[in-house]
């Protein structure tokens, strides 16, 4: 997958100097400022296009969730989160002081808090607090069950309300979000111990292939921020200083050294895995 977003990296680049051809080099020889601008294309158009998938995405699926309040006998949980101190029974009201509507996203939003996250919780009409701190974080995504949570069940019920709605812009953008978030915590793990927790399970259908994807593309896209060499935001930069001084650095030696850049980043991303 990351080979087949290089390649659109490569040739969204390469695309203003075919299609313009001569008037590129003019534009080169004469100095125009769109120059910094098409080095910038391969990192617009990766984002532009993860944005678009995740939208199709969106708006071509529903969501369905158990809302946090129709768990009204309380959670279940399982045995790490019992080690953290949860008890079956307990209702989560808020992560952070922010409520929290389904049960779907209670580990989510702890696990993608930079700093700790505080629980509030209630049990037989009792309110506290459980505080978790990076290591918490850790021991979850470390454990092999995932099944971290569940809707306590009255006897005799056979299920619980599910509730079915269409998703709309502000789920695009959350997705968006989260899979920028993923790629930030790839590039620099935080916190500290969790490592590599942006695993994604085995995809087998179109849409899981389409959000791995995005997702990829989104990764470029923030390593080609780097102001560096060989990078977009880098190659920009080194552009409109060549504009500005009318004068061209050795194309030779700037391939070298984006190259240096280009080995020096992926080193230092493979060492954090």
């Amino acid at each position: 997958m990351i080979l087949v977003v290089i390649s659109i990296y490569i040739l969204v680049g390469l695309i203003p100097k075919w299609i313009l051809k001569k008037d590129y080099e003019t534009l080169c020889d004469n100095f125009s400022w769109k120059i910094p601008l098409f080095k910038l294309s391969g990192l617009l158009v990766s984002l532009s296009l993860a944005f678009i998938l995740i939208s199709i995405v969106t708006f071509s699926t529903k969501k369905q969730f158990i809302e946090n309040k129709n768990a009204i006998y309380g959670l279940e949980f399982n045995t790490v989160m019992e080690n953290l101190g949860f008890e079956d029974g307990m209702k989560i009201k808020s992560i952070n002081d922010k409520a929290v509507n389904k049960i779907s996203d209670i580990i989510p939003t702890i696990i993608l808090e930079y700093d700790k996250s505080s629980v509030s919780i209630d049990k037989d009409g009792i309110e506290s607090l459980i505080t978790l701190d990076s290591k918490a974080k850790g021991q979850l995504l470390q454990s092999v069950n995932h099944d971290y949570i569940k809707p306590i069940m009255h006897e005799g019920d056979k299920y619980i309300k599910i509730t079915t709605v269409n998703n709309d812009i502000s789920d695009v953008f959350f997705r968006f979000k989260t899979l920028w978030n993923k790629a930030m915590n790839f590039i620099n793990p935080s916190p500290k111990d969790v490592g590599g927790f942006m695993v994604f399970s085995a995809q087998t259908n179109v849409v899981g292939y389409a959000i791995y994807f995005s997702y990829t593309l989104i990764l470029l896209g923030i390593v080609n921020l780097l102001p560096m060499p060989g990078f977009n935001i880098g190659n920009a930069i080194i552009s409109t200083i060549e504009i500005k001084r009318r004068k061209y650095y050795n194309r030779k030696k700037k391939r070298i050294v984006g190259l240096i850049s280009i080995v020096l980043v992926i080193i230092f991303l493979l060492s954090g895995l």
